[in-house]
């Protein structure tokens, strides 16, 4: 639930109670387009109405104003991260022919890029991946995704 709007979860347990945001912004006095604002994640909550919204819901106190924290901190990080890799590094546009290259957020997909480059890559690319990240080139794969080994389901 890390990095997730408080809003998604409001959402959720609103649909799951069979209630109505009419509903919940009637028992905490609020309207009832604030209530949608928060859900559709356009509204951040403020640590009052998030006390309010866990009275009503029945939620621990101080849970969605964690959330709404937690949210805060990886809004955060992603921008730094788009300043920091602001530009592409000086590899073959075509590793990525399923993205828009130009539009590649290349420090929140890290680990997907770094794995992408190095199934694909030339060994030309992946030093040139390991510099721009400033990882080591033998400790690459350490910073990759890690694939799962297929299972059935029985």
């Amino acid at each position: 639930m890390k990095g997730t709007h408080p809003g998604r979860v409001i959402g959720y347990d609103i649909k799951k109670n069979r209630t109505s945001q009419h509903a919940l912004a009637a028992g905490i006095g609020v309207s009832k387009q604030m209530i949608n604002a928060i859900i559709s994640g356009r509204r951040d909550l403020s640590v009052e109405l998030a006390l309010k919204i866990e009275r009503e819901l029945g939620y621990d106190e101080g849970f969605l104003a964690q959330l709404q924290t937690m949210f805060d901190i990886e809004k955060v990080k992603r921008e730094w991260s788009k300043e920091q890799y602001k530009t592409a590094p000086n590899i073959r546009r075509n590793l990525f022919w399923d993205y828009n290259f130009d539009n590649l957020d290349w420090g929140r997909y890290r680990k997907a890029i770094i794995h992408r480059v190095l199934t694909r890559g030339t060994q030309d690319e992946q030093r040139e991946i390991a510099r721009y990240y400033n990882i080591p080139f033998d400790r690459l794969a350490e910073h990759s995704l890690h694939e799962r080994p297929y299972s059935p389901k029985l």
